[in-house]
């Protein structure tokens, strides 16, 4: 397992960058070591940041990719969502192609990324195919659990528990937490600095209400799926990934390249640490190589 110089944050850059409208999306970019494979942009689930992405794009820069790792509208620390939008799965895979398009990656991406941003892949999918290389989940939340009862109170019914949490996280409650939290990701540097601080920032807990709340939407279910012929992988760890065998059969089924990996005992969250991202840098990278090799054909 191969980590980071003395100085975790050497040869990163860390911006935000201007999407249009006004606002800036904040983005940390890893360089290809070596001649560029292609880019990776890492989406992450609720609550994350940009920085969810670090160790998934420390191995995947180690292999030869640009990785872009970004925070969603709303979240810390980039700029709110507009006026009058909702920040459901497709308004952000738009703000993907706008920060696609300010950052000048004009080829087709390997789009990835954790938890509910799983909803927002498909949306990308479903908007944006010629865009895309391949798409890779990890324990990602499917559109069929749009559909669950069950799954969609549990979400509502906690989100006002997130409006507690920005009224207190400016105060000593909320430092201390913060301080607490702990740091599953095994986070360096800026990485790990950011997402403490996110637990401080009430606009970055209510910006994730108001995103679960429009990303639960049951009338998403029937726009978002089923993927178009694209290459695609996923690892799953836990029921949050229900639905995503059956992804990959499907494509499988198509004849397009396909990898899949379960990792039992596994947590949601500590699959984006270093023994596990690395794993996963490696499973994008093979699935990369067959799209390769099938669309030189």
């Amino acid at each position: 397992m191969t980590k980071p110089s003395c100085d975790p944050d050497a040869g990163l850059e860390f911006a935000p960058v201007d999407v249009g409208q006004g606002r800036r999306l904040f983005a940390c970019r890893f360089a290809a070591q070596g001649p560029s494979r292609g880019t990776v942009l890492f989406d992450a689930g609720t609550f994350g940041l940009y920085a969810d992405g670090y160790w998934l794009g420390h191995y995947l820069s180690a292999q030869g990719y640009d990785v872009v790792s970004y925070s969603r509208a709303g979240l810390y620390p980039s700029d709110p969502v507009p006026d009058g939008e909702v920040p459901n799965p497709f308004f952000h895979a738009e703000d993907m192609v706008r920060l696609l398009d300010a950052l000048k990656i004009g080829g087709r991406i390997i789009l990835t990324g954790h938890s509910m941003a799983g909803l927002r892949l498909h949306a990308f999918a479903k908007t944006h195919a010629d865009r895309l290389r391949a798409l890779f989940f990890i324990d990602a939340v499917m559109p069929v659990q749009l559909g669950w009862t069950v799954r969609r109170d549990m979400v509502r019914g906690g989100a006002p528990m997130l409006s507690l949490g920005a009224r207190g996280a400016p105060t000593v409650l909320g430092r201390t937490f913060a301080r607490l939290y702990p740091n599953i990701m095994q986070l360096p540097g800026r990485a790990r600095t950011d997402k403490s601080a996110c637990w401080t920032m009430p606009s970055h807990l209510t910006g994730t209400q108001v995103e679960t709340l429009a990303t639960v939407d049951q009338a998403l279910q029937a726009s978002l799926g089923p993927l178009p012929d694209i290459a695609v992988g996923a690892v799953t760890a836990t029921a949050v990934a229900t639905g995503t065998k059956e992804m990959i059969q499907r494509a499988a089924d198509r004849g397009l390249p396909t990898r899949f990996e379960h990792i039992p005992r596994a947590g949601h969250a500590d699959l984006l640490a270093p023994r596990h991202a690395e794993r996963i840098a490696a499973l994008i990278h093979d699935l990369a190589e067959q799209e390769r090799a099938t669309s030189s054909h």
